[in-house]
């Protein structure tokens, strides 16, 4: 009997793989230019504290505070979220254990008994599931149709496996179910650190706004407090381009030099046709 599979081959010729591949990109994406957001609050903070005897006032104000606020709220949802992540894959990695187990030690075991010695008896398409695609819940779904079916036939299965097999058959399943109802439990977790992380920088931003202007006002005239200000609140992209500080070499037209108009050289008239001169 070929044996079930529970992942690989069919989900790489559907696509699921380059789906999972876009995600991830897209995911990585906003991280990254939410770590360049924050940046961002962190150096406008080191600006005030760095510059209280220009800009002072600005500390106490609720611009300041809501900034302030907002990046605490970031790194306690930063690290929830790491940790969701972190708890996420570990139980995908335990429940792709399980499901080998299932499937290797109990469910292709059956399958090929049932198809050599229960041939006929009620629900024998439960007792052999097809092979593709078995894993999470299709694989649960399989797997409850295939206890169900043998339960009834326990007298029959038991002489030929080990003591206690349809209860291990069980157990096993129950584990896989318990691990997918965690990994949902942390995805919605991590999700909901995510959504507290893009609020926070929402606020970062707006913060950083109103901030702005009245920066501006108490440091107008000063060059080197504006430059580092423009600098503080800029936000970096990682574009792979590096973008340098050396000015563009503006292009020198090239000189021509006037060559001497050559006087042109009047044409030699052709000459005259030789007439044949006939003597007399």
């Amino acid at each position: 009997m070929r044996p079930l599979h529970s992942a690989g081959a069919k989900d790489a010729r559907s696509g699921g793989f380059f789906i999972r591949v876009h995600h991830r990109f897209k995911e990585v994406a906003m991280r990254t230019t939410q770590i360049h957001l924050v940046q961002s609050f962190r150096r406008v903070q080191v600006f005030h504290d760095g510059h209280a005897d220009v800009v002072g006032t600005v500390d106490t104000n609720e611009a300041r505070k809501q900034l302030d606020a907002a990046v605490s709220q970031i790194d306690a949802a930063v690290d929830a979220q790491g940790t969701r992540t972190r708890e996420t894959r570990a139980e995908v990695n335990k429940r792709r254990q399980l499901e080998r187990e299932l499937i290797g030690k109990y469910m292709t075991p059956l399958a090929t008994f049932a198809r050599s010695k229960l041939v006929g008896v009620p629900d024998f398409g439960a007792l052999t599931p097809s092979a593709n695609d078995l894993r999470t819940e299709r694989l649960m779904q399989s797997a409850r149709a295939m206890a169900k079916a043998a339960a009834p036939l326990a007298v029959k299965i038991a002489p030929y496996f080990s003591s206690g097999f349809l209860q291990q058959f069980g157990n096993k399943a129950q584990a896989i179910q318990t691990s997918l109802d965690a990994r949902e439990n942390h995805r919605t977790a991590r999700k909901n650190a995510t959504t507290q992380i893009q609020v926070a920088v929402k606020l970062g931003r707006d913060a950083v706004s109103t901030l702005d202007g009245q920066i501006k006002h108490l440091i107008h005239g000063n060059a080197v407090l504006e430059d580092a200000w423009n600098t503080a609140k800029r936000v970096t992209q990682s574009t792979g381009v590096r973008h340098s500080t050396v000015p563009a070499t503006v292009a020198t037209p090239a000189v021509v030099t006037a060559m001497p108009a050559v006087q042109a050289v009047p044409a030699t008239p052709a000459a005259a046709p030789v007439q044949e001169v006939k003597v007399a």
